[in-house]
């Protein structure tokens, strides 16, 4: 029934509010019938209920669809919604209050944050903008394999690696930086083994959300693992990934892992190692060098961190201004009045 009404929408919407904005609304409203198909899977509660109960959820507590699946809000009653940090809280309360202009300048676009937090990285990168044509082959001869990224890139979309052997994807990349793109080349991080382990086409990074206080001082949040989940070489969930809760203190993988769908893995869905009970090497300092990340750029005062580690040490991929949600749903835990208290 809901299908069809939405359906018909293209039509009726213009005699209400004119063309404007009816293309996302109805995109949002298809997103809310996908999830509330899936969570139909797992409860076998009827579609149509639970569509009413996504966007009613969107109404009352800012809950996006997303944030209803992955931290199961079909599962909670109204006291526990609110202890949540949903989409609307972070898009627009948190962006609003926790970073400045500086901050959003510098989290927002990659090559502003690789020149600002170079002194913290391991790997080389080369921002292909202001690069020559010789520049450019002479790093990926050094390196042999590099990432390329879209230095306003997010979610992992266009993230893709080349290797100076071919000719082809090299000539298609100088096109592309001629053309105005804005793109990033950065050498391959060999991450520690035990990390590699759990999927080998990607590299898997440790995120680390810290909150800075008005003192000034650094609070760790959440820690999780996130792992590819197929040949891509990313390890976010947006592409296809799974994320574990991490214990802060030990080190351990406490729970099962999660995609964006709501679904759990006890095993890697690729390599099928066991999730819960596996130990992060080198956790010891992962911690502290989350830390020290936070006090670079302080007035960018709530960042989830994406970490690697190293067989040597730790090294940093990127900061993000909108850690999400999601990492909520990892340990069933609603994280909203713990931030509060920190703002």
């Amino acid at each position: 029934m809901i299908k069809k009404l939405i359906s018909v929408l293209p039509v009726i919407l213009p005699y209400f509010f004119g063309g404007g904005g009816k293309s996302l609304l109805i995109s949002r409203l298809n997103r809310c019938i996908a999830a509330a198909e899936r969570v139909h899977d797992i409860t076998g509660e009827h579609v149509d209920l639970l569509f009413l109960e996504i966007v009613w959820n969107w109404y009352r507590y800012g809950c996006s669809e997303e944030d209803f699946l992955t931290m199961e809000f079909y599962r909670k009653n109204s006291r526990e919604k609110k202890r949540w940090l949903t989409s609307a809280k972070n898009n627009r309360y948190l962006y609003k209050t926790v970073y400045d202009d500086d901050a959003r300048s510098v989290f927002d676009h990659k090559e502003f944050f690789d020149v600002r937090f170079k002194h913290m990285m391991k790997h080389d990168i080369l921002i292909l903008k202001d690069a020559t044509a010789d520049k450019i082959r002479a790093f990926m001869a050094k390196y042999g394999e590099v990432i390329i990224k879209p230095a306003n890139g997010a979610c992992g979309v266009g993230i893709r690696k080349l290797h100076h052997n071919d000719k082809e994807g090299v000539e298609q990349l100088l096109q592309e930086i001629a053309s105005g793109k804005n793109l990033i080349m950065e050498q391959v991080i060999i991450q520690h083994e035990d990390m590699a382990k759990i999927n080998t086409s990607s590299v898997n990074t440790i995120r680390v959300i810290t909150m800075v206080d008005r003192k000034g001082d650094v609070h760790i949040i959440n820690t999780l693992a996130k792992f590819g989940g197929s040949a891509s070489c990313i390890s976010n969930t947006m592409g296809g990934g799974c994320c574990c809760h991490i214990d802060k203190e030990t080190g351990i993988i406490d729970r099962p892992g999660k995609d964006i769908h709501g679904l759990s893995y006890f095993r890697h869905p690729v390599t099928g190692i066991i999730l819960p009970g596996y130990q992060i090497p080198n956790w010891d300092g992962v911690c502290d060098y989350a830390r020290q990340l936070a006090q670079v750029v302080p007035n960018g005062r709530y960042i989830g961190w994406d970490i690697v580690i190293l067989e040597d040490g730790y090294d940093v991929i990127e900061g993000n201004l909108h850690p999400g949600q999601d990492f909520q749903g990892c340990d069933g835990i609603g994280r909203w009045e713990q931030i509060k208290q920190l703002i």
